[in-house]
């Protein structure tokens, strides 16, 4: 009888497979950050359990909600490269796109082979099993990367363990099941990690957050009950037992200092159930303390072998993310929808809820309308005017601005006429030299006007260049639902017309607009109306809604009519007069009292026969005064 040789004897041999959190430890280094070296689980506790239950037998699918910088990346590649060790199975990785994929393989997944004492030893020698979109290594255990907008790259191959990694930014949403789909003919030895931090979730069936989706449809929810360093008793943190110092209430008006906070650290988490403050140090003793029991169920706790688990990982149980950061964050947030929804993702790992669809509740607008003492109130400082453009007319409006942009509708008026013919125009440009008599007794005119060129486009540059000098613009509508209030002005040129137009982000113009509308108490935003507004006017302000979509991938906020045959000529309108007011380096303030001055002026008695009416010489007004 032979023995067996060395090498023969270790082929043979019944190897034991290593949990996911010892395995790391012995096989992972981390590359970059302030604790590099070979992967130590206390330095991440929380991590350790996630890793340990995804490499459970019988867990098919892990789900990780995650904040920012808690190391989930890190981990789960980790993992994906202990199955390469144990298996020669094939494994596919799915991320956001192609540029991401690149960097993956490059910049980590191939450094962490190579620094691994057991993977180096088994990866290939062959240049050609590492490309920019696979690895594969020596025993034939193979890597493949693919991207959510390329169908072709998730749908050719099966594999047993698939990753999908921040799913959240993924442009296409059916790649997502087709790459869960590579992974069913390997039914029970298959492993499907999603990680992901969240995004925006609403109520719209087709425009769920697709992390918020899959953690749903798992089994399992589980938390983390960190142990209090003083009392001892298990708690999950909530950011409402967060405070600060300055703090009054959560939601109302808070004195803090953001800067001081995070420069000093001085926020802190207080323990439910002892009321003792943990900084980050008494915070990482908390979360230390509870590595191995941290992870609870708080749903399907009765099921004792679960399938699919989903793991909700805050920001704040980092020993990466400070606590104070945290709250800085969250004040810097406030009064910022787009920013608050942010902070919920990266911090709360929380989807950020908003309703599919939110109408400005508007309907009380008519019963606001006042009688002025004057044609301009003395509180409106300039006017400006925007023109819609349609078949057979122009619609304009005269909107007067005051401090904090409190604005008072002037002038509705409708020119009837064909935009592509000269009357119509004519009729335009001796609406727009006329004056208003200002409560001051001054007669001011329009500081400046835009007018939309989406229609009859060439007609609007002629008339809008020759007239620059009196600040009348064209202006057309950004392509892009998140582009900026309003830019330019650029030249354009159509044939031998050139003209400068501004470029109008009318998403968020409408935002800002509606909030103003919305505003209930005369101040900054407040809007005014004058009696003279017609019924037609106000129902036409009422007709868009916010409409939650996914635009490229991303959730997004869009302003939309509520029916496709409203007329909306009163929404185009004031949000071009708006766009006017935003374009221009103005100091209202002073505008306000220089008019002020001259009503007093008017008010005092004549010193002499040969006095003439206060005049004030020079200013921005004083192009607008007879």
């Amino acid at each position: 009888m032979i023995p067996f040789r060395p090498a023969e004897r270790r082929v043979f041999r019944k190897r034991t497979r290593l949990a996911g959190p010892q395995w790391m430890e012995r096989n992972i280094h981390v590359p970059i950050g302030s604790r590099q070296g070979l992967y130590r689980n206390n330095n991440n506790p929380a991590m350790y359990g996630i890793l340990d239950w995804s490499t459970r037998p019988f867990v098919r699918v892990t789900v990780l909600g995650k904040g920012i910088q808690i190391g989930g990346t890190l981990g789960f590649y980790g993992l994906l490269l202990r199955e390469g060790e144990y298996t020669s199975d094939n494994a596919l990785i799915v991320v956001a796109d192609e540029r991401t994929l690149k960097k993956l393989i490059k910049k980590r997944l191939q450094k962490m082979i190579d620094q691994s004492p057991t993977l180096a030893t088994i990866k290939s020698t062959n240049p050609d099993d590492t490309t920019m979109y696979s690895i594969t290594l020596g025993h034939g255990f193979t890597i493949d990367g693919a991207w959510a907008s390329s169908e072709t790259s998730v749908s050719s191959e099966s594999y047993r363990v698939v990753i999908l990694d921040e799913i959240s930014k993924y442009k296409t949403r059916g790649n997502i099941e087709d790459a869960k789909a590579r992974a069913t003919v390997f039914p029970d030895t298959h492993k499907i990690w999603i990680l992901s931090s969240p995004g925006i979730d609403t109520d719209d069936p087709d425009n769920r957050d697709p992390l918020t989706k899959e953690a749903e449809a798992c089994d399992v929810m589980m938390e983390f009950h960190a142990i209090c360093p003083t009392c001892g008793v298990e708690q999950v943190m909530t950011f409402d037992r967060f405070k600060w110092p300055g703090q009054a209430t959560l939601s109302g008006d808070i004195e803090a200092n953001i800067k001081a906070i995070r420069r000093n650290r001085s926020a802190w988490y207080e323990c439910e159930h002892c009321s003792a403050r943990w900084n980050d140090y008494q915070r990482d003793k908390a979360v230390l303390a509870a590595m191995h029991t941290g992870w609870k169920s708080t749903d399907g706790c009765d099921i004792e072998q679960p399938r699919s688990l989903y793991f909700h990982y805050p920001s704040w149980l980092s020993p990466y993310v400070s606590i104070s950061d945290v709250v800085a964050d969250w004040f810097e947030a406030q009064g910022d929808e787009e920013k608050l929804g942010k902070w919920h993702n990266r911090h709360g790992g929380i989807a950020h809820r908003v309703n599919a669809i939110a109408a400005p509740e508007l309907s009380s607008l008519e019963s606001r309308t006042e009688a002025y003492s004057a044609e301009v109130p003395m509180d409106a400082g300039i006017l400006t005017a925007g023109v819609d453009v349609q078949l057979d007319r122009l619609e304009i409006e005269v909107v007067g601005w005051g401090l904090g942009n409190e604005s008072w509708g002037i002038e509705n008026a409708v020119l009837y006429g064909d935009p592509r013919l000269p009357d119509v125009w004519k009729q335009l440009d001796a609406f727009l030299l006329r004056r208003w008599r200002h409560e001051s007794g001054e007669s001011i005119g329009l500081g400046r006007v835009f007018i939309d060129s989406g229609y009859c486009t060439s007609h609007v540059y002629k008339f809008t260049a020759p007239r620059k000098a009196r600040g009348v613009y064209a202006v057309k509508g950004a392509s892009g639902h998140d582009a900026p209030e309003i830019l330019g002005p650029t030249k354009q040129r159509i044939g031998a017309i050139k003209a400068e137009v501004f470029i109008l982000g009318g998403n968020k113009l409408k935002t800002t607009m509606f909030s103003y509308l919305a505003s209930e108490q005369p101040g900054a935003g407040y809007c005014h109306f004058p009696e003279t507004y017609d019924k037609e006017w106000f129902e036409q302000i009422q007709t868009e809604h916010q409409v939650a979509k996914r635009i490229g991938g991303k959730p997004a906020q869009v302003w939309e009519k509520k029916k496709g045959n409203l007329r909306n000529e009163a929404v185009d309108k004031r949000q071009y007069a708006l766009a006017a007011l935003m374009s221009m380096r103005i100091n209202i303030k002073g505008l306000i009292e220089s008019l002020k001055a001259a009503a007093e002026a008017q008010k005092a008695p004549q010193q002499t026969a040969g006095n003439h009416r206060f005049s004030p010489r020079g200013g921005f007004v004083k192009g607008w005064r007879r």
